[in-house]
């Protein structure tokens, strides 16, 4: 049975965790702090000392102690993340300070080790704060214990000179050590600053000291920091952001910032980003503004990502995804751009692997046949046409699912699937409300199973071939959405496997009835 505990697929919690921003739902008119279902996820380093790297997530809709409170759990991860433990950091788990509405965990960055007690601290955002006023939001600094309680904390808000910014902590990045003091700092969004009109969003770099007290805290946004942009009303300058390494060589982090509301040749919500490369006190040393590519584009800049070297010229490029698909930005060293490319429509998942899954693949023609790969019948084209290059998948069948229940020994408790088609999510929710609040697990194996019966239910896939994936996430006694990312890889055409579920909570685990699926177009 601890094959159901593997966690191969950890990262696909709920909807798709993406790093240390909130997962945007965007809509101008109601655009708030971190929309229901989002989660903010980051790596954490070691902190209980068993030589693997530890995880935290963060859940600002949970309701312990009061509506949207928020939550932060710590996931420690044993035998190469095969196994976990988890501690609960919440206003009922004994972390003191929340109020309803404070959407704890919207975002989540490591901060590694500014204390100097060998322990990683945490960076939280907690964007609907009303300490200083209604939502302008605040950041807690998280000193942990290796138990993965709290071992002391600290509030950031925004200056008092600044205080048309709502939401400040909506999004975070690590900044890494931006004023060379040894200790890591931040990058935090506030996407509904007024500035100089509605909701243009602002930046502020926080220069940290080592008990979590900021030395500097830079306001960037129009005319303020170095910031020379055009930033407009309902911008939302600053939704997300993503650290994207040292694209100019100055030994300073820079730094790719979202608007998904910015408006393009008069048409709205189009969006874009922005290239910011930082000086070492925290303002901007130049700035370079990425539009949207199409114009018929819904919210470019909806998430972030930094792509490694894509094209392969030594200088760092960016993924950038809007509402259907998700843009490789090949950039120059000033932070403009030179090429792009994009992926199918779906695409958006990219931005959870690229580095794993496409850096190898997406690059020019020339460099893939120069590694011996010829594309054929079913596999990738890279086809230079009017707007770029484009990734093709040719003679790939239809992706298919069906429920199977065994002997119906188990609850029928995976509801609404979706199709698993290449470049797309495949969803699926499972159904633990008749479960106290616990975790719920999504495991799938490339053969069928049926007959064998323990304790939890009867086991509908075959435990002696290779598992493919696993997903975990909480669930409260309720039904529970999973998102997994199919990628966009022709290998993958035709490929079978049976999914099982397992709600987890009293009065017992149990398992559900089976899924199998046929990946494809």
């Amino acid at each position: 049975m601890r094959h159901l505990f593997l966690i191969l697929g950890f990262i696909a919690i709920a909807t798709s965790p993406v790093s240390s921003q909130a997962g945007v739902i965007f809509d101008t008119e109601s655009f708030s702090v971190a929309p229901p279902e989002s989660v903010s996820y980051a790596q954490i380093g070691d902190l209980n000392g068993d030589g693997i790297d530890d995880l935290a997530f963060g859940v600002p809709t949970d309701d312990d102690g009061g509506t949207d409170k928020g939550a932060v759990h710590i996931v420690f991860l044993t035998s190469e993340g095969q196994t976990f433990t988890a501690w609960k950091i919440s206003d009922l788990f004994g972390f003191v300070g929340l109020d309803e509405g404070d959407q704890f965990g919207a975002s989540i960055a490591s901060l590694g080790d500014i204390d100097g007690d060998g322990l990683p601290d945490l960076a939280v955002g907690a964007p609907g704060d009303d300490d200083i006023g209604i939502s302008h939001g605040t950041v807690w600094i998280l000193f942990l214990k290796p138990n993965g309680t709290v071992r002391t904390s600290t509030k950031i808000y925004p200056p008092p000179v600044f205080l048309t910014s709502p939401q400040f902590g909506y999004s975070i990045a690590g900044a890494g050590d931006i004023d060379s003091n040894g200790i890591l700092d931040l990058l935090v969004g506030a996407p509904r600053d007024e500035g100089s009109g509605d909701s243009e969003g602002a930046v502020y770099s926080v220069l940290l000291n080592s008990d979590g007290t900021p030395s500097t805290i830079q306001k960037i946004s129009t005319s303020i920091g170095g910031f020379t942009g055009d930033l407009n009303v309902h911008d939302f300058f600053g939704a997300t952001l993503a650290k994207i390494g040292d694209i100019d060589g100055n030994g300073v982090q820079d730094f790719l910032v979202g608007s998904p509301g910015a408006d393009v040749s008069s048409i709205v919500n189009v969006g874009s980003a922005w290239v910011l490369r930082l000086k070492t006190d925290g303002t901007v040393l130049g700035t370079t503004k990425l539009s949207a590519i199409h114009l018929s584009s819904a919210v470019f800049g909806l998430k972030l990502g930094a792509a490694g070297d894509v094209d392969g010229d030594g200088i760092l490029d960016v993924a950038i995804q809007d509402a259907n698909r998700t843009y490789f930005i090949y950039l120059n060293s000033d932070g403009s751009s030179h090429d792009f490319m994009q992926g199918p429509p779906g695409s958006g998942h990219f931005l959870t692997c690229i580095s794993d899954c496409f850096q190898a693949v997406l690059t020019p023609m020339g460099t893939l046949k120069d590694r011996g790969y010829e594309p054929n019948g079913v596999g990738r084209l890279l086809e230079l046409g009017g707007n770029g290059p484009q990734v093709l998948v040719h003679s790939c069948p239809t992706a298919t699912w069906n429920y199977r229940t065994g002997s119906g020994a188990n609850d029928f408790l995976f509801i609404n699937q979706t199709v698993p088609a290449l470049g797309d999510d495949w969803r699926t929710n499972l159904n633990c409300i008749a479960h106290a609040p616990g975790f719920a697990v999504i495991f799938a194996f490339s053969g069928q199973g049926f007959g064998l019966i323990v304790s939890a239910g009867e086991i509908l896939v075959d435990l002696a071939s290779p598992m493919l994936l696993s997903s975990i996430a909480m669930h409260f006694g309720g039904v529970v959405s999973f998102s997994i990312q199919v990628p966009f890889d022709s290998s993958l055409c035709g490929l079978t496997a049976s999914v099982q579920g397992l709600c987890l909570g009293a009065p017992g685990p149990s398992l559900s009835n089976a899924i199998d699926i046929q990946l494809g177009t």
